[in-house]
C-alpha cells in the first residue's frame, strides 16, 4: 500500500489536526466529538508501506484489516468512519 494513499486518505476521512515536525513522520491527532483522543504516525515520503508499518497505521486507526482496506480504497466514507468512532466510544474503546 502506498504511502501517500493513506496520507490523503487520512487527511480527506477524519476530523485530524496534523502536528508534523522536522522528524521523518506526519503525525495525525484524531479528533471525536471536539476531542483529540489518539494519534496515527505515518512515515513521510513516497512509495510502499512496510507491512509492519501498515498493521501498526491500522491499528491506530482502531480498524480491521478489512475495514482499514475499505477506508482507504474510498469505499469507506468520512461518516462510515465516524459511526465506527462512535460505536466504539459506546463501547468504551476509543
Amino acid at each position: 500500500m502506498r504511502k501517500q494513499k493513506v496520507v490523503s486518505a487520512v487527511r480527506a476521512k477524519t476530523d485530524a489536526i496534523t502536528k508534523s515536525s522536522r522528524s521523518k513522520e506526519l503525525n495525525f491527532w484524531i479528533r471525536h466529538n471536539g476531542e483529540e483522543k489518539f494519534r496515527v504516525t505515518i512515515p513521510k515520503g513516497r512509495g510502499e508501506l512496510p507491512k509492519g508499518t501498515e498493521n501498526s497505521i491500522r491499528k491506530q486507526l482502531r480498524l480491521d484489516k478489512t475495514q482499514f482496506r475499505a477506508f482507504v480504497d474510498c469505499d469507506m466514507t468520512a461518516a462510515g468512519y465516524k459511526r465506527h468512532l462512535d460505536e466504539l466510544a459506546e463501547k468504551g474503546q476509543l
